[in-house]
């Protein structure tokens, strides 16, 4: 929650689905995690939860949400539920028969003191535990408030010189309003302005939004483009309950291109169900090959067609590196020949500098068919094929490697044959999802 993310004691339990925990389980977690090199980052949902947060909203009544008439905004709560939770929470006899519903009071976010807050609470959270970043499952943004009261919090918490700095296209602005954008836009600058230089440089800071528009990224001021600037990821949830194979993939790759163009990194959780291995292969192909990363269960408890994380994992350069432009296959001077149906145009990136070139090319199986969920169909796996042949425009034959991670890691080099103005490759076996790489010199372009 905004308000405790530092519990007191040894054990407590999440607002969000009542979930245990201990303090040596999490210190023994984050540890062992950035051991094998893996950041953990912790949520944050803007609200004052259970008991804590009631009692925290009784000492700032005017930082939490109220309604048209008044009254407090929240989700459901019943106080005598909130009394019962301890009882319920450690006798297994009564275990199921807890409430479950996130009691919870939202935060103002309009308010300048509820944003230092805010921020005060990961920044000692990731002080006591060791979090390398957050992620907003809602954007601190906010509607239009009073210029005058804003400068009034500027001048009560001693930070109307940081604020001149942090956002000098508005700081100039003493009467009426400050818009929704204007707010919004001082409440993330501010909160990752104190997480890079209280924390580390190096946090990370995430986003739950959804989709974004090329017309926002391109414009200089706009709610979209503070949320990828310096790094910063975007987060597609309701891609979740999609039960369309094309949309979901066509959603990926677009809206993953999108924010890295504007600097960001792109998440995408996982779909609601994954009832099939081949459906959890399928999400973490679309999601891996169209430049984006994987959010909960994509079915990695179950086996797949593939080692795809490991995949991720290993060959992370050339799924992720913000230099990767899509190039049409004729202007890479790119053709495949195949027996039966390949997605293949649509992931085709290049990378180019001053002295080479590198090319990534995906070949991926569709779907047999474009229903991800079916219950009047069983799962069925696409026909593998094989000496798929792929010709490649270049002066000199060039280094082509074939990856993949099906049915594990594996790699080969490919020899090509001469053909006209171009080097002809035959890949062997294929799956569902191959890699192709190579790199040219950028002087025979």
């Amino acid at each position: 929650s905004w308000t405790d993310l530092t519990p007191a004691g040894d054990s407590w339990w999440s607002g969000q689905c009542s979930f245990h925990n201990s303090r040596a389980g999490l210190e023994l977690w984050i540890k062992s995690s950035h051991r094998h090199g893996i950041k953990m980052i912790t949520y944050l949902w803007p609200t004052a939860s259970g008991a804590e947060g009631f009692a925290w909203a009784q000492r700032y009544p005017d930082l939490v949400t109220r309604n048209q008439h008044g009254s407090l905004s929240s989700e459901f709560h019943d106080v005598e539920d909130l009394r019962l939770l301890s009882k319920l929470h450690t006798d297994p006899v009564l275990w199921r028969l807890r409430y479950g519903v996130w009691h919870s009071l939202g935060i103002n976010r309009g308010k300048l003191p509820a944003i230092k807050m805010g921020a005060d609470e990961v920044i000692a959270s990731a002080k006591e535990f060791g979090w390398d970043g957050v992620r907003f499952d809602c954007p601190p943004a906010w509607s239009a408030m009073g210029a005058a009261e804003h400068a009034q919090e500027c001048r009560q918490l001693g930070v109307t010189k940081l604020m001149q700095r942090l956002i000098p296209e508005y700081a100039g602005i003493t009467g009426g309003s400050l818009s929704g954008l204007a707010v919004s836009t001082r409440n993330l600058r501010y909160m990752r302005h104190r997480f890079k230089t209280e924390i580390s440089p190096y946090f990370a800071v995430s986003h739950n939004v959804g989709d974004v528009k090329a017309k926002d990224l391109e414009a200089a001021n706009s709610w979209p483009r503070e949320l990828t600037r310096d790094g910063q990821q975007i987060m597609h949830e309701a891609l979740r309950l999609c039960n369309n194979w094309r949309q979901y993939r066509e959603t990926i790759l677009s809206q993953s291109l999108l924010v890295r163009g504007a600097g960001g990194h792109h998440t995408v959780v996982a779909l609601n169900r994954v009832t099939t291995n081949l459906a959890g292969g399928y999400a973490a192909i679309f999601t891996f090959a169209g430049g984006s990363h994987p959010y909960l269960g994509y079915g990695w408890s179950r086996p797949q067609p593939g080692r795809y994380t490991r995949f991720a994992t290993r060959f992370g350069e050339f799924l992720w590196d913000a230099e990767l432009k899509l190039i049409p296959p004729k202007q890479a001077g790119v053709s495949v020949k195949s027996k039966r149906p390949l997605l293949w145009q649509p992931y085709l990136f290049r990378r180019s500098t001053a002295q080479r070139r590198l090319t990534v090319m995906h070949l991926i199986t569709p779907p047999a068919r474009n229903e991800i969920h079916s219950t009047q169909h069983p799962a069925t796996v696409p026909v593998w094929q094989k000496n798929i042949q792929v010709t490649v425009r270049a002066a000199a034959e060039p280094a082509l490697w074939l990856l993949s991670a099906e049915p594990d890691l594996r790699t080969e080099r490919l020899s090509g044959r001469r053909q006209g103005a171009g080097w002809v490759f035959t890949v062997p076996e294929h799956r569902l999802w191959s890699m192709l790489v190579w790199q040219e010199p950028t002087k025979n372009d």
